[in-house]
Parts: C-alpha cells; structure tokens; sequence
C-alpha cells in the first residue's frame, strides 16, 4: 500500500505579501503546484519554497516516507523517493485530468511570479521544463531537462510518459539512471521524440546552480546571476546543508543588487 502525507496550502498573494511590488503576481489564475519530498526536505520547503512563492497557486504538499536516508541524489534509497515522486505526478494527472498543473521541488526559492511563463509555455506544449544548462553546454551539447520544476498538461500523453517512467525505474531499481530525470529524457528525445508529446523549456530565468559543466558547487563558486530571475532552484551540489548555502549566496546577491548581467 502506498501511504502519503497530503497537505493542501492555499496560498493567496494577498495574505502572504503585504503589498504587490513590480516584480509581485497580481491575481492570476489558480492553478494547483505539487510539492512532492520527504521529511529531510522539510526546511527547504518551510523555509525557502513558501515563503518567497509569488503566485497565487493551490500549493499540493505530498510526503512521502523517507526512504532515501540522506536525501542526497543517487544515494541509497534514490530510486525509490524518485519513483515516489513520479507516483505522485501520475496522481496529479488524474486528479487534474483536462487541466494543467505545476511540478516543484522543495529547494527553490521565488523572485518573480513564475505563471506567466507557465501559462504561455503550456498553450504549445504538453509539458515544459526547467533546463540544467539552460543556454547549452556548448556546441553540439543540448540543454538537459530538469524536472525540480514543471508544468504539465493531464491528458492520455503525459499519463503514458509518466507511466513509463514508473515502469523503468521499477525494472531498473538501484541503478544510477533509475530516477526520475534520466529515462524521462530518454524516452522524449527518443520513443516520444517531439512528436508524440510536444515538450520544451522554461527560459534561463529559472535559474539553477550549474557552474562549469560537470563541476558540483561548492561554498565559495561563483554562479551567474542576471538581474532577469525568477525561480532558483539549488542545483549541483550535495546535501541539504549546501543547498542551504547556495540558497543563502543567491538571496544575498540578489537582495544587495550584485548581478552579472
């Protein structure tokens, strides 16, 4: 048996901000915002996930039980909290059937309101996706998905992608590629191959924390912020506590205007 903890946020903009700035949502359409993570998770949440969300959104918090002890990626236990994760996605699919929804994880933090992008990007799109390496890695180097944060259309497409999915990390448990992201790429750039499901990317402003290609972050790595942000999602670097820390160099460059561009 399958056992989450479900907590539904309605977070309204206008009881979480005192007064809308420019860069602050007005009141947009609703739309449900799944938060799937387990309890190692929960301070990148109550800290950093709510507290700067800029949209007015019906934020789906789903937890399941922490079957990957440290939480960090491709430790032990990864496969299985990703194919809860994904398990949770073919949820929000039934339950949202003939509508749109939003994918975040908890290690993101808000600049600017994300559902115009969203709402735009899903008028030609099945589902769309945050970019690791969001203006390539260079020549003949594609962006890669990223699935910390998605938006997606619930219909019979996006239902078999998901599912299939589920199917390879079960038949693949332990292996490095048996999570979440490395057979969903796979099976869009080839099974699906564009056609089939029509799929693309958020802009670079839905920033993560690549820094050269291949290279983890560390405390003390510069990564390029532009002035243009509006998600920062703690990319590239293991453990909770350094996501923290990214989390904290981005906030504080980006509250005392110290931008690349």
């Amino acid at each position: 048996m399958k056992i989450f903890r479900l907590i539904i946020i309605i977070t309204a903009v206008s009881n979480m901000i005192p007064a809308l700035g420019e860069d602050q949502a007005p009141e947009s359409p609703v739309a449900s915002i799944y938060v799937i993570y387990s309890a190692s998770h929960n301070i990148l949440f109550d800290r950093w996930f709510l507290p700067t969300l800029k949209d007015n959104y019906r934020v789906i918090s789903i937890h399941p039980e922490q079957l990957c002890p440290t939480g960090e990626f491709r430790s032990t236990g990864w496969s299985d909290i990703t194919l809860k994760k994904v398990e949770g996605i073919i949820q929000a699919i039934h339950e949202h059937w003939g509508s749109i929804f939003l994918v975040s994880d908890p290690d993101i933090q808000f600049f600017k309101p994300t559902w115009p992008e969203a709402s735009q990007l899903i008028k030609d799109y099945d589902i769309a996706f945050q970019a690791y390496y969001p203006r390539g890695r260079g020549p003949g180097k594609p962006r890669n998905i990223c699935t910390g944060f998605i938006v997606c259309r619930a219909n019979n497409r996006t239902l078999q992608l998901w599912q299939d999915v589920a199917t390879y990390i079960k038949q693949h448990r332990g292996h490095p590629t048996a999570n979440d992201q490395d057979p969903l790429e796979g099976l869009l750039r080839q099974k699906y191959d564009g056609e089939l499901i029509k799929w693309g990317y958020f802009s670079d402003a839905f920033r993560g924390g690549e820094t050269l290609p291949g290279k983890h972050w560390e405390p003390g790595n510069h990564i390029k912020l532009e002035r243009n942000i509006i998600l920062h999602h703690a990319t590239f670097t293991v453990g909770i506590k350094n996501k923290i820390k990214q989390l904290e160099y981005i906030r504080t460059r980006y509250d005392g205007g110290n931008f690349d561009g």
